[in-house]
């Protein structure tokens, strides 16, 4: 039995990423039911208490963001979309027990697609647009947290270890690259660069760690790809790993006689078949596209032609050669190959290496789901559908313009 090749992190991460559903539908069909909900009522939607306890009345959204300077009377009746708009930092939900805030969601890059949608579109539009892709991003950041909450509670002490020091490495090489040794240096640079902190990508990189190397130990040993199922995947694919050689075919066919030998003494002076093969008073065979054969789309095959003698002229030419005359039929033919284009031909051994990582992949994919499943199932968290309502208002009365 052979071994798996290891996948790569990144590989991981993208499949450990990817959800099932879409909106607030989280699990395949088949009965699989959601799992326990979290609805703190009577906190959601209050902003976070700042570090001395006290409530932080964050950055409420008022309705002097959204309208346009103007000499007009402000309408008195209220405006649902600003005037009780919940706060940027205001709790939208809970993850596994744990708060997740408004600003924890809108990150810059689906802040620059909130703009971008705002002003593109209003309304009705408006909400389309920026309601997809902020459950987009909050089904990420749920998915993220079930995972890093497990792995937090189960990583391997030696696996901590093995995190720590990519940290410290890439702490490191950002402290060189950003600030030649500088911490506050490395901070301002990053920040003007990425547009973000350095401390809270270290924070991010962190959790990218933690997660891979856990469903990496979750999900590789179950993965078993052994050299039967490589030599079935060989066979039934085997047109991907042996082609025959190609061609590109000129023909003509001697109008008559006479045609035939002016073509035989034109070519013998060293006239270009292309050129011979475009006279209609010659060649009877598409001069208008010189003579080419399958209208220039290169063939394969021995069986080229369905003429027997001009077939077997025609095998073993090189690029830029002719033959003929060819008798057949009562008909004179000459043949040029224009140009033989190499066959592909990869033996088993040679495939054998691509072969394990597609059959590898296609495993992880399918544990990999099993294991999001039992995480759903496991997990604990309020409902997506309501979390992504609160936060589609904050962004609508931000960004709808």
């Amino acid at each position: 039995m052979r071994h798996p090749t290891p996948l790569t992190t990144a590989a991981l991460l993208v499949a450990s990423l990817t959800l099932v559903g879409c909106e607030s539908t989280w699990l395949a069909s088949g009965g699989n039911e959601p799992p326990p909900v979290i609805q703190p009522e009577d906190f959601i939607g209050e902003p976070r208490a700042n570090e001395s306890g006290d409530i932080d009345q964050g950055t409420p959204v008022s309705t002097e963001e959204t309208k346009v300077a103007t000499n007009e009377t402000a309408d008195p009746a209220p405006n649902p979309r600003t005037d009780q708009a919940l706060p940027v930092d205001a709790m939208v939900g809970h993850i596994n027990g744990e708060a997740v805030y408004a600003d924890q969601i809108f990150d810059v890059n689906l802040v620059a697609q909130l703009e971008s949608f705002g002003r593109r579109f209003e309304g009705d539009e408006f909400r389309k647009a920026a309601g997809s892709v902020i459950q987009d991003r909050l089904q990420g950041i749920i998915i993220n947290k079930l995972i890093l909450g497990e792995a937090e509670l189960n990583l391997k002490e030696a696996q901590r270890r093995g995190i720590e020091y990519r940290i410290q490495s890439e702490r490191e090489e950002l402290l060189r690259f950003y600030g030649q040794g500088s911490l506050a240096k490395a901070k301002a640079e990053f920040r003007k660069e990425r547009d973000k902190e350095l401390d809270q990508h270290l924070v991010d990189f962190r959790e990218e760690l933690v997660i891979g190397s856990y469903v990496r130990s979750k999900v590789m040993p179950k993965i078993v790809v052994n050299q039967r199922d490589v030599e079935r995947y060989y066979a039934d694919n085997i047109d991907k790993y042996q082609q025959p050689d190609q061609r590109v075919v000129r023909l003509i066919i001697a109008v008559d006689a006479a045609a035939a030998a002016k073509i035989q003494e034109r070519l013998s002076k060293g006239q270009a078949f292309e050129k011979v093969a475009a006279d209609p008073e010659l060649n009877r065979y598409n001069p208008g596209i010189t003579g080419l054969f399958n209208s220039g789309n290169p063939v394969s095959g021995t069986d080229v032609t369905n003429q027997d003698a001009v077939n077997a002229a025609l095998v073993p030419l090189k690029s830029d050669q002719h033959a003929g005359p060819i008798q057949a039929e009562s008909k004179t033919f000459f043949v040029q190959v224009v140009e033989r284009i190499g066959g592909v031909k990869i033996t088993l051994a040679q495939a054998q290496i691509g072969i394990e990582q597609k059959l590898q992949a296609a495993q992880f994919e399918k544990h990999a789901l099993r294991f999001r499943l039992g995480l759903f199932k496991r997990g604990s968290y309020s409902d997506p559908a309501e979390m992504g309502n609160k936060l589609l208002e904050i962004a609508t009365a931000r960004y709808d313009q």
